[in-house]
């Protein structure tokens, strides 16, 4: 991770308003108690959804609660998963006392539990955690359907350093695109966190009922017993800020020192940090870790800086792939390169087929992969570099890419103690579907992957110690210590006989180690070979041959360098008789007859030595190259025709010699062709489908040409002389709309101006009108209501932005008629919808759209205003009437074909009297305008069957000191 360009702040810093969103606005005056519905972040401390909560709690001058939703199993939990949950939330209920904040633990789903509570406290503003899961998502969107229009729900991202929305707005590709987003915004967001204020009014309702956690935890445990419960990871607040900063054994004080160099090391898994499954549950800050980590980079700036990577970057590239990606769990979610790759090879040939209960048990003939599915089951934690291959190997190992990445999602999800998370599922959809990875060709990646594979005995005797260790203080505390130490003395053993032998192969039944036998073909006996001999290749094609004489009494000084790969080949079959040294000689009947067509000298590959053939003993030339290879490898004579005798051990040697050096070279241009050959049919691959989806886009194309043709072949059945515009009542919502605007405008400069000075409302407003006007800006100082002119301008261009965008029901449209029935339905259903009807049913029992358009103009009017208290009923009332009314407008341009277009005047423009009305020209009548300040409002051209009409934008202009213009 590239480093950031400030440091962190010290000091804490107020609550960031980006950090959250409103889901549903609730009671203009709220006045009961506020709820936080912890979910995500089971923590008290650095916890901005709980700071968000205790600040909307104080405003209003009401309590706080405490509320978690205990879900049935959610995702399919284990004992494993809700065993170190609970644990930890009897930790944080006892700290949550300790603040003065009751802790409510419902049983059930959120949209079941939450409203039936909320109902009985009288709860006027839900406060929930973030989660870009579909299941959380779905309750969130069923809660503010059954929540009373009173209730306001917040959602605050806590999880991340950067909210998810905050970092991008769409799916990113990888990390390179994400990762220059959210280091622009860390000096931003990556703050110290402020003190939890103590409860500005005391929780006098309904008490919280005491809970036996012993019970509900026994419970849990009988009902998800399958996968039993881990030791080595103690759950809770205090547990987790131990993990992190320990004097005895914490990450950052011990061990970040060596963490860049030995965190994909899986031997040395000490080097890890061993947060995870606290990240995961929330009990502890992702941000709290950034920070502390941040004071060891002078020290360690390698260390921090890529743990800092992982911890921001990678996760929130996570949560920003399952927001913005609902597929993020499936062949669906891929891109699309990926799936037709994945798609043409699901039919290839395997050579092992394992099903879903094998693969469990670790039952198949590749120990690495053993190793790293039991580490899994029996310690909850994969290392984190095994974790691509042993999803790739399961690819591999099964009938096609759906199925493959459904069992490595099982299995994660089911073992992991950190399952069910955006990270495992994104490392599942990276393995299998290649997501946020480029686009490489098959054999880059098979080799990458093989490489992967090539390791020592030692790596998986390490990972058997892992596992036998977990197995041992796992037991019964009722075995006894003559017990414990047979177990230890018998793996001890066992690990013996694994390093004795080449490979090793680990069963699926606790950690018991089986030799494997030699004869037995396995992945790294293979990747060895394929290794040397590759070596070897690549060696000799740069070894220079330097001839040397011909006769034995000079043999001793005709030494030549021995390229390494050769001098290890085999053991000394004889040596020199001079000084008994490695001799390597050449001459002219050891050479080919042609040096052009073969090899040059073909050197006596001995590591102890070489004595000179005889006199009469030869090489054979070009023409009997490959015979003399072949009599090589069926160990016969040559014949007499041949002319050589061959029976002396040298010549013997010389031929062996020479075919593995041939079938080096040979393999190795083997290789090089094939995989060029893979490239080319990929390419091809790539050639074809591009050309069949250009062919299926004619097609679409073509077909909506086709459709296109149909509709404007009726003429004047969708223009403006079959269904008359109503272009009075068009004038006069145009007119409503901007004096809503209007309205609204004036009620925001009251609130900001009843706003302390230095509120951020006042500063935002300030700084927008500097930015677009500094002289306006001096204006306003001097004279207050010039500010009128630019607000309207402001909220104009909110409502008014995406005007020509489609909506989400029209886009399901093709028809221009069906179009302009909908949007005239819609304007007949709204036109006389008022505040009161809106307070007893909300806009979306009226109208879908309305209630789209509110909710995205409402976030809009925020973040350019700054808000950042609550709105007045008068002020939503002046905000309801202003949305209503541009949304009215929108429908009636769209309720002909083509829909009316919308005149704009850009800033600088020359004023054109045409299409522009300046809204001073009463006050200026002296000056001539000249050029466009500010465009107020913005008009429209209108046509009908009788002739046409402008409605003129309203802009602020510049002005000339005389007519003369």
């Amino acid at each position: 991770m590239a480093p950031a360009v400030v440091a962190p702040a010290a000091t804490p810093a107020p609550f960031h308003p980006d950090r959250v969103r409103v889901l549903k606005p609730g009671s203009p005056s709220p006045s009961g108690p506020v709820v936080y519905w912890m979910f995500r972040d089971q923590r008290s401390t650095n916890n901005w959804a709980l700071i968000h909560a205790a600040a909307l709690a104080a405003r209003s001058d009401a309590p706080l609660a405490v509320a978690f939703c205990l879900s049935h199993r959610f995702l399919g939990a284990h004992a494993r998963q809700l065993g170190f949950m609970l644990r930890g939330l009897r930790h944080l209920r006892g700290r949550l006392a300790a603040l003065g904040l009751p802790f409510f633990l419902l049983r059930g789903d959120a949209p079941d539990a939450l409203p039936s509570f909320l109902s009985r406290v009288g709860a006027s503003a839900l406060v929930a955690d973030f989660s870009p899961l579909r299941p959380v998502r779905a309750w969130k969107d069923a809660l503010c359907e059954r929540l009373p229009a009173a209730v306001a729900v917040h959602e605050v991202d806590a999880h991340n350093v950067v909210p998810v929305w905050v970092a991008s707005d769409k799916l990113e590709y990888g990390a390179k695109t994400i990762r220059p987003k959210i280091h622009r915004l860390l000096t931003e967001y990556l703050v110290e966190f402020p003190q939890l204020p103590p409860p500005a009014v005391p929780w006098t309702g309904e008490a919280p009922p005491e809970i036996d956690w012993d019970e509900l935890i026994d419970e849990a445990l009988r009902e998800a017993g399958e996968v039993p419960e881990i030791g080595w990871c103690e759950p809770g607040e205090e547990a987790a800020m131990e993990a992190l900063m320990g004097r005895k054994d914490g990450f950052l004080t011990k061990r970040l020192k060596h963490y860049d160099s030995d965190r994909n090391d899986p031997v040395k898994s000490r080097a890890l940090s061993g947060l995870s499954p606290y990240l995961h549950f929330g009990q502890i800050s992702a941000q709290r870790c950034a920070l502390e980590a941040w004071k060891f980079r002078k020290s360690y700036r390698q260390s921090v800086d890529a743990f800092l990577e992982e911890l921001i970057v990678r996760r929130e590239l996570a949560d920003n792939f399952c927001y913005y990606q609902p597929h993020y769990d499936s062949l669906q979610g891929a891109w699309e390169w990926a799936r037709k790759t994945l798609m043409d090879h699901a039919a290839d040939k395997r050579e092992h087929i394992y099903t879903k209960e094998q693969l469990e048990k670790a039952e198949t003939a590749d120990p690495l992969w053993n190793a790293s599915q039991l580490e899994m089951v029996y310690h909850g934690k994969m290392h984190g570099f095994m974790r691509m291959y042993w999803a790739k190997k399961i690819l591999e190992w099964t009938n096609g890419p759906e199925e493959a990445l459904s069992i490595a999602i099982y299995l994660n999800d089911k073992y992991e103690l950190d399952g069910r998370d955006p990270s495992g599922y994104v490392g599942c959809m990276w393995s299998i579907c290649g997501v946020h990875d480029q686009h490489r060709s098959p054999s880059k990646n098979n080799s990458s992957l093989e490489s992967t594979a090539a390791v020592t005995s030692e790596t998986v005797v390490s990972f058997c110690n892992i596992l036998t260790t977990v197995n041992i203080n796992a037991d019964n505390s009722g075995n006894s210590e003559d017990l414990q130490r047979e177990k230890k003395k018998k793996i001890h053993e066992s690990n013996v006989k694994c390093q004795d032998s080449d490979v090793v192969h680990m069963h699926g039944q606790h950690g018991q180690l089986l030799p494997i036998p030699q004869e037995q073909n396995t992945i790294v006996e293979h990747q060895k070979e394929e290794q040397q001999e590759e070596a070897a290749a690549v060696r000799f094609s740069a070894y220079v041959h330097k001839p040397t004489p011909l006769h034995p009494s000079i043999v001793a000084s005709s030494t030549v360098t021995t390229p390494p790969a050769l001098t290890t080949r085999r053991p000394s079959r004889t040596r020199s008789q001079d000084d008994g040294e490695a001799v390597y000689v050449s001459c002219d009947k050891c050479r080919p007859t042609s040096r052009d067509k073969l090899i040059s000298v073909v050197p006596l590959d001995n590591a102890a030595g070489h004595k000179h053939p005889p006199a009469g003993s030869s090489s054979p030339g070009p023409g009997g190259l490959l015979r003399s290879l072949f009599l090589s490898v069926t160990r016969r004579s040559p014949t007499a025709a041949a002319g050589v005798a061959s029976t002396d051990s040298a010549a013997s040697a010389v031929r062996e010699d020479q075919w593995r050096l041939v079938a080096a070279e040979l393999s190795r241009k083997l290789l090089h062709a094939t995989r060029k050959r893979d490239e080319a049919l990929l390419e091809a691959s790539r050639l074809e489908y591009s050309l069949t989806e250009l062919e299926r886009k004619i097609d679409r194309l073509e077909s909506h040409c086709r459709d296109l043709r149909a509709s404007i072949q009726p003429g004047p059945a969708f223009g403006p002389s079959t269904a008359p515009f109503q272009t009075e009542a068009f004038h006069v919502a145009i007119a409503d709309a901007r004096a809503a605007v209007r309205q609204l405008a004036r009620s925001l400069i009251a609130q900001v101006r009843l706003g302390p000075p230095g509120s951020r409302s006042s500063d935002r407003l300030t700084a927008l009108i500097q930015h677009d006007d500094p002289w306006a800006a001096v204006q306003w100082r001097r004279n207050p209501g010039g500010l009128l002119f630019h607000m309207e301008a402001l909220l104009n261009q909110a409502f008014y932005a995406g005007f020509e965008e489609d909506d989400e029901e029209e886009t399901r449209l093709i028809d221009p008629a069906a179009r302009c029935e909908a949007s005239r339905a819609g304007y007949e259903a709204i036109r006389g919808l008022g505040w009161d009807e809106v307070l007893c049913k909300g806009t979306r029992h009226y109208s879908e759209g309305l209630s789209r358009f509110c909710d995205r103009k409402m976030s809009e009017v925020v973040g350019v205003v700054g808000w950042d208290r609550a709105w007045p009923e008068g002020l939503l009332q002046a905000f309801f009437e202003a949305a209503k009314g541009a949304w009215v407008v929108r429908l009636m341009a769209r309720s002909v074909h083509p829909a009316l277009p919308v005149l704009r005047a850009d800033q600088g423009a020359r004023f054109d009297c045409r299409f522009m009305e300046d809204v001073a020209a009463d006050r200026v009548r002296r000056l001539t305008p000249a050029n466009v300040r500010m465009m107020v409002a913005p008009g429209f051209h209108v046509y009908n069957a009788g002739g046409g009409g402008v409605v003129k934008c309203t802009v602020l202009c510049a002005y000339n000191s005389s007519n003369s213009d």
